[in-house]
């Protein structure tokens, strides 16, 4: 791929994928049918519009910078890992989105040290997590602008948004 490509994903199952230092919009054809999961970017700037993000183990982990626009993240059967993790110097910018129904040990998504989370125009409903009920900020900065919250639910106690530090 070329940095720039617009790379289109026809219905199906998109395991273990890894990107690297490429700026590149990916579009789901057909959101509803395009799975993907234990997708990792490490560095680079990419975008990804529709589709479903399926955890069970992390469904994307985000070193580089990533967009995702009108995307879905669920639960699969089984052990459940937290579904959006953000290390130390990545960039994650969730727009238009749903997370619902998740439930995890964690979170539905991490934000480690250095690490950034913007979440825009979009659900956070019914998740639970051990740490926070949908978002567990480990140091990291976090932003919520447009976001419906709803019945997110923490044994610790920290309901929708946990943190350990950060902002």
């Amino acid at each position: 791929r070329q940095d720039g490509d617009i790379l289109q994903l026809s219905p199906g199952v998109y395991p273990d994928t890894h990107f690297s230092g490429h700026t590149l919009k990916i579009v789901a054809l057909q959101p509803e049918r395009t799975q993907m999961r234990g997708w990792v970017v490490e560095s680079g700037q990419i975008t990804i519009q529709g589709g479903i993000f399926e955890g069970g183990d992390v469904a994307l982990a985000v070193a580089g910078a990533v967009e995702l626009d009108q995307v879905i993240v669920q639960n699969s059967p089984g052990e459940v890992k937290t579904a959006l993790e953000v290390a130390s110097g990545g960039h994650l910018y969730l727009h238009n989105s749903r997370i619902s129904n998740y439930a995890t040990r964690i979170a539905p998504i991490s934000v480690q040290l250095g690490g950034a989370l913007e979440v825009e125009d979009s659900v956070l409903r019914g998740n639970k997590g051990q740490q926070a009920g949908a978002i567990w900020n480990d140091g990291g900065t976090v932003r919520l602008d447009g976001v419906l919250v709803q019945q997110n639910q923490s044994p610790s106690g920290a309901g929708a948004v946990g943190s350990r530090g950060g902002s």
